[in-house]
C-alpha cells in the first residue's frame, strides 16, 4: 500500500514496506488502485518501475517511466471500537506486481483489429441525437480494444493436483465464452496439495480466476488487474474449505455477455461461505467487492437437491477490504441464511441459525456507493466492520425473514464503527450517507456496540448525514417494525437519525445509550401526540 498520498503528476510513488522488497526489479509492471468514489474504477492505473529506492524506514519509493494521471490516496483514520479496541482504516491505495518471470501470455495487439477507444469526457454535455457520431465509451474506461478479445486460456480439468506459482497470466481469456478462462481449475473435486499462489493475472477477457468443483485448494497472493467479469470466481456452489486468502483484485469491468451478473460484476464472487475467505482486498470494481450469493440448490454440473448451499455457515470470512466499488463494498443477496449442525447434509434444518458461532469479521470498506448490504436473510453476524466515507450508507439490512426471533443468532452487527467523514484527506468527501439502515419491512435485528463518527454537517441534501436511517429507503407509510440496540456510542454526531413518519419504528434501546438517558428498557419513536 501506500506510505504517502502520491498526487498527478508525480512520477514516483512511495509504499510501505516493513518486510522488505523482494522480486520486484526495474522495467516491472505494477497495478496502482484507485482511491477516489463510486465511478473511480477509470482511476486505475499501470506503471513501469524505472528505479528501487529503499528507504531504511520500511518503506521503499519506486520510480515510474509515466507521471500519475491520477491522485492516489495514502492516509489512515485510527479511533476506537465500541469495545475499547484501537482500529485503524487505512485508505491506501494498493500495489500489486504484475510482472514475472514466467509468462503465459496470449497473442497481443493484433494489427488488424487493435484500436484503443478514448472514455468520453463531460459525456453529459453529448449529443445524442440519432444522427449524431460518437468515436469515444459513454460511461467505460477508456482502455476497450477493437481486437476480438481472444486470449489465451488455462484448463485444469479432473487432474490429480495443480501447482502453480508465481507466473504472469496476461491477454488471456476468451471474451463471452463461458470457461475459457485465463486460469480454471476446474471440476478435480478434493485438492489438498494444490496451490495457486503469487500470479499476476491482468488485461483479461473473461474473469481472471475461476475455482469450479474444487475443494482444500488454496489460491493466495494472486494480483488481478482490468480483467472483465468476477475475477476471482467460485462456480457451482459446492466448492469447500478452500483458501482464498490475500488477493488483490483492481480495475473488475463489466462484460456484456457471460452471466448476467457479470454486467455488475464483483471482483470476489461466493457461492459457498464453507471456505476460508481472508486479508483480501478488492479495489476500483464497477460492481461489487465482494458478492455473497449462495444459491437455494448447487448449481451447473454439480446441481445436487440434497445439497443447500444457502444454509451453509461461515467457516472463516475475516479481514477483507473493499473500496472505490461502483455498488456496494459487500453485497449479501439474494438470500442467505446458515444453519447450526445438518446443513451438509440436510436441506432446510430446524437446528437453528449459526450466525454467533460464524461471524464475518473485521470488514473495512469506504468510497463505495453502500458500504455493507445484507438484502434478505437469517442469523448472520457482522462482527468488528469498519465503514467510512460511502455515499448512500455505511452499513444496510434491507430485509429477513424473523419477524419475532430476537435470539443471540439473530441477524446482527457487533463493534462495528461507522464514519460520516474520516476527513483524512481535503480530497475524501463530507458527510453524504446514513451510518446504518434499519431493515425495511421484516425481521429480528439487533446493534450491540456500534460507534457513530462524524454525522455532523450533511454535504448534500437535508436527508443525508445521519446516524440511523430508520427504516431502508422508506417513505411515509412506510415500515412499523421493532430493532434492538445497546452499546451505541457517538462521536461528534448530533444529528442521530432521520424519521420519515410518525409511526415508523421503534428501537429498543437495551441500556440507555442510544437515547443517551442511561435507561435501560427506552424507547425510541418519532414524535406523537398518541403517546408520550
Amino acid at each position: 500500500m501506500l506510505d504517502v498520498s502520491a498526487n498527478a503528476g508525480d512520477n514516483s510513488i512511495t509504499i510501505q514496506t516493513p518486510s522488505g522488497l523482494t522480486g520486484w526489479n526495474v522495467g516491472n509492471r505494477i497495478a496502482i488502485a484507485p482511491t477516489g468514489d463510486k465511478n473511480s474504477i477509470i482511476e486505475s492505473e499501470d506503471h513501469i518501475i524505472t528505479s528501487i529506492t529503499d528507504n531504511g524506514d520500511g518503506t521503499t519509493t519506486l520510480g515510474l517511466q509515466d507521471p500519475l494521471a491520477y491522485l492516489h490516496l495514502g492516509v489512515e483514520f485510527t479511533t476506537t471500537r465500541p469495545d475499547g479496541r484501537s482500529v485503524t482504516l487505512h485508505q491506501r491505495a494498493e500495489v500489486g506486481l504484475l510482472s514475472r518471470n514466467v509468462k503465459f501470455e496470449g497473442s497481443k495487439n493484433p494489427s488488424p483489429w487493435y484500436d484503443e477507444i478514448p472514455a468520453c469526457e463531460n459525456f453529459d454535455q453529448l449529443d445524442l441525437g440519432l444522427h449524431a457520431q460518437q468515436n469515444c465509451f459513454v460511461d467505460r474506461f477508456g482502455d476497450e480494444e477493437g481486437s476480438d478479445k481472444f486470449g489465451a486460456h488455462m484448463l485444469l480439468h479432473s487432474v490429480t493436483h495443480g501447482k502453480i506459482e508465481y507466473m504472469e497470466v496476461h491477454h488471456a481469456g476468451q471474451a463471452f465464452d463461458l470457461g475459457r478462462y485465463p486460469v480454471h481449475f476446474h471440476n478435480s473435486y478434493s485438492q489438498p496439495n494444490s496451490y495457486f499462489r503469487g500470479l499476476g493475472i491482468w488485461q483479461t477477457f473473461n474473469r481472471a480466476m475461476t475455482m469450479h468443483a474444487v475443494n482444500d485448494a488454496t489460491f493466495e497472493y494472486n494480483v488481478a488487474y482490468n480483467n472483465m467479469g468476477h475475477a476471482f470466481f467460485t462456480e457451482d456452489a459446492v466448492e469447500t474449505g478452500n483458501y482464498i486468502q490475500y488477493n488483490l483484485a483492481i480495475k473488475t469491468k463489466p462484460s456484456s455477455s457471460l452471466l448476467s451478473v457479470d454486467q455488475t460484476p464483483t471482483s470476489f464472487w461466493i457461492v459457498n461461505t464453507n471456505n476460508y475467505v481472508r486479508g483480501n482486498h478488492a479495489a476500483g470494481s464497477a460492481g461489487f467487492g465482494f458478492w455473497v450469493n449462495p444459491p437455494k440448490r448447487s448449481t451447473g454440473s454439480n446441481v445436487d437437491n440434497n445439497y443447500c448451499p444457502r444454509e451453509v455457515p461461515v467457516l472463516e470470512f475475516s479481514d477483507n477490504v473493499a473500496h472505490s466499488c461502483g455498488v456496494y463494498g459487500m453485497w449479501i443477496f439474494e438470500d442467505y441464511t446458515p444453519r447450526k449442525n445438518n446443513w451438509a447434509a440436510e436441506c432446510g434444518s430446524s437446528a437453528g441459525q449459526a450466525g454467533a458461532d460464524h461471524p464475518m469479521v473485521n470488514f473495512h470498506t469506504w468510497n463505495n456507493h453502500r458500504g455493507c448490504e445484507m438484502s434478505m436473510g437469517d442469523g448472520v453476524h457482522m462482527n468488528d466492520f469498519v465503514s467510512a466515507n460511502n455515499f448512500k450508507a455505511e452499513l444496510s439490512l434491507k430485509e429477513n425473514h424473523a419477524t419475532d426471533n430476537f435470539a443471540d443468532d439473530s441477524t446482527s452487527y457487533h463493534n462495528s464503527v461507522v464514519i460520516g467523514t474520516t476527513k483524512a484527506h481535503a480530497s475524501l468527501p463530507g458527510c453524504t450517507s446514513f451510518g446504518m439502515e434499519t431493515p425495511w419491512k421484516f425481521g429480528s435485528f439487533m446493534v450491540h456496540g456500534i460507534k457513530f463518527i462524524n454525522f455532523n454537517e450533511a454535504e448534500k441534501a437535508s436527508d443525508s448525514c445521519y446516524g440511523i436511517d430508520y427504516c431502508y429507503s422508506s417513505y411515509p407509510f412506510d415500515c412499523g417494525r421493532i430493532s434492538l440496540w445497546s452499546g451505541v456510542d457517538w462521536d461528534n454526531s448530533d444529528r442521530k437519525g432521520h424519521f420519515e413518519w410518525e409511526f415508523e419504528t421503534v428501537l429498543w434501546d437495551l441500556d440507555g445509550s442510544l437515547s443517551g438517558t442511561g435507561v435501560p428498557n427506552s424507547k425510541v419513536t418519532p414524535n406523537s401526540n398518541l403517546y408520550d
